[in-house]
């Protein structure tokens, strides 16, 4: 959540003063326009909402055996989850140590981790295993060096990715949701592709579109208007 304690500068504090989250949803306003279209207002956002919450990044059965798997990245901070040798789930800042070039990209298996710039190879857990050429390097440190670490957790088989140092527990936080999942048995569901759409909007325009109480469903979506009882549809809090 944002607050003007998240940064005490006058501008920030101007801008959260602008939008009242506690007024009641039947005389709420969106927030003003420049929280959608101010790009100093998406560097707040960066920080304080997707580096400081659990966020989905794949599923668990893309990264069942050692050595499988999944690289992505969330507001262009890249990520890597991996399964090592002893079956635990290991995520990492998908940024190698020497010159910040990416080291895995897309999905697979591998028996290491190997930047394709200049051959930095990490182990499954992180660790650096070999840097070309600079074992002569005075001082050089190679367990200084490996990828640096975010927490991952798996839950109802969904994988999620913390970002920040000190994350809060993720199964506290999703206790009513996972109830819910559990009653439509999603654990029956397998992972078979993965599609990404850019869409040229604020991620805040596409969340409000799930927001709307089905609003927008009739015009839009004819047919599913059709088999919906529209008096019936709603957006529940959590």
């Amino acid at each position: 959540m944002l607050t003007s304690s998240s940064k005490t500068t006058p501008w920030l504090r101007d801008e959260v003063s602008r939008f009242d989250a506690e007024i009641p949803l039947d005389a709420a306003w969106l927030p003003p326009s420049s929280w959608y279209n101010d790009a100093r207002f998406y560097e707040l956002e960066r920080d304080s909402v997707f580096r400081n919450n659990w966020l989905i990044a794949g599923r668990e059965d893309q990264v069942r055996g050692p050595g499988d798997y999944v690289a992505g990245a969330i507001t262009g901070e890249p990520y890597v989850i991996v399964r090592d040798g002893s079956q635990r789930l290991n995520a990492f800042f998908n940024v190698c140590r020497h010159h910040a070039a990416q080291v895995m990209s897309g999905a697979g298996c591998t028996e290491s981790l190997v930047c394709p710039y200049h051959g930095w190879t990490y182990g499954l857990d992180g660790r650096l295993l070999k840097a070309p050429e600079l074992g002569g390097v005075k001082d050089f440190d190679r367990g200084a060096f490996g990828l640096v670490p975010m927490t991952v957790e798996s839950w109802c088989n969904l994988l999620f990715i913390n970002m920040s140092k000190a994350p809060s527990p993720l199964a506290p936080q999703l206790a009513e949701v996972g109830a819910r999942l559990r009653d439509m048995d999603v654990g029956r569901l397998q992972f078979v592709a993965r599609r990404t759409y850019r869409l040229a909007c604020n991620w805040k325009v596409y969340v409000d579109n799930y927001l709307d109480g089905g609003y927008h469903v009739n015009p839009i979506h004819p047919g599913l208007a059709g088999v919906l009882e529209y008096k019936d549809y709603k957006t529940v809090p959590d």
